[in-house]
Parts: C-alpha cells; sequence; structure tokens
C-alpha cells in the first residue's frame, strides 16, 4: 500500500510521506518502489527516495539504480546520478563520465557534481572538457571537481577559463 501511495497518489504529500515511511523501515521490497520515485518532480519525494535507496546499499540495488541511468526521461538518469552519489558507488565512474555528455543540464551538472566527490583520474580530460563548455554552472563545477588533480593539463585548463572572462562579457569576474 505504501510503495503503491509512493507511486501513484496524485497528493505530492502522501508520496512524500510514503517515501519517509518506507525508508523508515527499512523493508529491501520498497528498493523498487523507492528507485521508481527517483523520477518524481517533488524534491522532497526524491530526496526521501534516495534516503532509502541509500540504506540499502549492496550490489544489487546499485545495478538496480545503474539501469535508470540510461532511461528516456532525464528525471530517471538525473536521479538515479543522485542516488549513485549517495551510495558513493565510484565503481561507477565510468556511467558518470558518460553523462557528461548527456543532453540535460541537470543531468550534466549531476554526472559533474559526483565526480566532484570521487577521485578517479580518468575523469580528468572528461571533467576539462565540459569546463570549457558554456554552461556557467557546469563550468565553475567542473572546476570544483578538478581541484584535487594538481596536473599541468589541469593548471593550463584552469588558467585558459580564468582568461577566458576576457573575452567573454557574460562571465563575471
Amino acid at each position: 500500500a505504501l510503495s503503491e501511495a509512493l507511486l501513484h497518489h496524485k497528493d505530492y504529500a502522501v508520496r512524500r510521506e510514503a517515501a519517509g515511511v518506507l525508508t523508515t523501515i527499512g523493508d529491501k521490497t520498497a528498493a523498487p518502489a523507492l528507485i521508481q520515485a527517483l523520477k518524481d518532480d517533488d524534491p522532497y519525494v526524491h530526496d526521501n527516495a534516495i534516503k532509502g535507496i541509500v540504506k540499502f546499499k549492496s550490489a544489487e540495488v546499485i545495478a538496480l539504480v545503474l539501469e535508470k541511468i540510461r532511461n528516456e526521461d532525464w528525471r530517471f538518469r538525473r536521479g538515479a546520478i543522485d542516488a549513485l552519489k549517495a551510495l558513493d558507488a565510484s565503481q561507477t565512474a565510468e556511467e558518470m563520465i558518460s553523462a557528461l555528455d548527456d543532453k540535460n543540464r541537470l543531468v550534466k551538472v549531476a554526472a559533474v557534481e559526483a565526480l566532484a566527490g570521487w577521485e578517479i583520474p580518468k575523469a580528468v580530460d572528461p571533467l576539462i572538457r565540459v569546463m570549457l563548455e558554456e554552461d556557467m554552472t557546469v563550468r565553475m563545477l567542473a572546476a570544483g571537481a578538478l581541484k584535487k588533480y594538481p596536473e599541468p593539463r589541469v593548471f593550463e585548463a584552469l588558467y585558459q577559463v580564468a582568461t577566458d572572462r576576457q573575452e567573454r562579457p557574460g562571465i563575471p569576474d
């Protein structure tokens, strides 16, 4: 009944409460419903679903969440990345690197934020690439993620971004 309310009730408050209760109960059979709730438009439902998923951390749950990263719905892709970040599933770094090419800005932002929490040397070049894109939020998050890699190529890219302000009138000092 709670899983049904989480997934199908029209009232966001009921969905929020259902996600919270399922998280508190900690019954692993709720994991599929919580994973489905990752695409909920309500941020509190989304966050409660992630808290529940983290409680069930296992290879099986990570695999179920990972399936959603390729979903057609951008909300699922973003939710899956948020959940994998919360699960500290650094073994999914390849999928996060691939998500840097997502056409949805919020998915790309979530992927950069996830990679920023892990030390993944093969993410350096992809992070440099997105740091040089137009989207200011992605640029700044990628620059922050690259701080932990004291390498000449990172310094060169950061210098390029810093000097780029003079050529782009929309970039603040």
